[in-house]
């Protein structure tokens, strides 16, 4: 998550770069694939955002470089004063099956994020504010992202509190 602010209204905007075209067409689900990997890029926050691609510079490099590289911008639709990204990469390898993107669940304490995975379910906690308690799916978190490995049963298998600062 990327809290950003801004002493006046102003839009935002998450960009993204790679040296193949990304398929932008859901900004909670854009998919990237590279040579024998791919990834899932999902902004499931804010809602709204508008997105654009193109391979141009601006300015456009030497003649002798010719790498040309895509640019993905995600642009919110309307100007503010504070936003908060939410990014979720899921990179795989082709050859196996593709990774599932995460429901987002907000609340004014937060976010949770949960999804499938080869031994239960995952899911992460990102509080917005340091005193901020965010509670999901039987885990709690004051301040602090948590990210935990649930069992099919529900009971915690692995949990790791995240110090960012």
């Amino acid at each position: 998550m990327t809290q950003l602010a801004a002493r006046e209204p102003s839009s935002f905007e998450y960009w993204l770069h790679a040296t193949e075209p990304f398929d932008d067409a859901d900004p909670a689900d854009i998919r990237l694939r590279a040579g024998e990997v791919g990834c899932r890029i999902g902004l499931p926050a804010p809602e709204g955002l508008s997105l654009t691609q193109t391979d141009q510079y601006d300015p456009n490099p030497r003649r002798r470089i010719k790498l040309r590289e895509w640019h993905v911008t995600a642009a919110t639709s309307d100007k503010r004063k504070t936003v908060e990204f939410v990014a979720v990469y899921r990179p795989y390898r082709l050859e196996g099956a593709e990774p599932q993107m995460p429901r987002l669940e907000q609340s004014d304490a937060g976010y949770a994020l949960r999804t499938a995975a080869p031994e239960g379910t995952a899911v992460v906690l990102l509080p917005v504010a340091e005193t901020a308690i965010v509670e999901a799916h039987g885990l709690k978190t004051t301040g602090k992202p948590l990210a935990a490995l649930l069992r099919d049963d529900g009971s915690v298998a692995e949990q790791v509190v995240v110090d960012t600062r």
